[in-house]
């Protein structure tokens, strides 16, 4: 399976702290319509959203993401953000990322979590 199309993007600070960031995507092409879903075992009693991709992209224009997101400097070589939205086509979600990185190294530290 494969898809070509022209992705945009537009961010906007509304502070130094906060950003809106989100993106629109347009089709020129996929062949979405040569996959078989029905040929997959049902496993599962989660929706099988990316499995049922065809189902979820009936558009050639749709939004691929719109987010928020908040950066903070911690102090001591800390770092931190929380973001949430529509993070990435067919899921929504909200997290958090902690970085530690010390001042003048070359190498650093990060924990994320997404729900």
């Amino acid at each position: 399976m494969f898809q070509l199309g022209l992705m945009s993007s537009a961010r906007y600070w509304f502070t130094d702290h906060l950003l809106l960031d989100g993106g629109i995507f347009t089709n020129i092409y996929n062949n979405y319509d040569k996959f078989k879903s029905s040929l997959l075992p049902a496993d599962s009693t989660l929706p099988r959203v990316r499995t049922h991709i065809r189902d979820y992209v009936r558009n050639d224009v749709y939004l691929n993401n719109l987010q928020a997101n908040y950066f903070a400097d911690l102090g001591n070589g800390f770092y931190g953000q929380v973001y949430g939205g529509y993070l990435e086509t067919m899921y929504a979600g909200v997290g958090s990322e902690l970085l530690y990185r010390p001042l003048d190294a070359s190498w650093a530290l990060v924990w994320t979590l997404t729900t």
